[in-house]
């Protein structure tokens, strides 16, 4: 399960540079699927899936509260996406990529940081 949550860590990072990187590449492949059914479902899907793993691997990694807040965020932010329903997914996803997108390097930024933040808070816990 770390191994997961490393690759987990090493995809965000590599979004978050595709972000700073060619911002319009992520953001109009939002746009123009923010329609599909799939992209709702993977949405709630993923954000489920990631916060059961981060629930599992909490007490493994050098920040354990941290990491089960997330998971259970995680859970918390699909189950959301479950009660609003699909249109009113459509209608935040049209919102947050029209004002995030002037923010696209800094969002860049974040997603690195926290990337390599999953990363080392699954390393091995160093014994003393």
């Amino acid at each position: 399960m770390k191994h997961i949550v490393k690759l987990i860590g090493v995809f965000i990072i590599l979004i978050g540079l595709t972000i700073i990187i060619k911002p319009d590449f992520i953001f109009n492949a939002i746009e123009d699927n923010k329609e599909s059914k799939g992209l709702y479902f993977l949405a709630i899907g993923f954000r489920f899936i990631l916060g059961v793993i981060f629930i599992k691997v909490a007490e493994d990694s050098k920040f354990s509260t941290i990491i089960k807040f997330i998971g259970y965020l995680a859970i918390l932010a699909a189950l959301v996406f479950v009660f609003i329903g699909h249109a009113s997914f459509q209608d935040l996803i049209s919102s947050l990529s029209n004002n995030f997108k002037p923010q696209a390097p800094i969002i860049g930024v974040v997603g690195i940081l926290f990337g390599g933040f999953l990363i080392y808070a699954i390393q091995e816990k160093k014994v003393k």
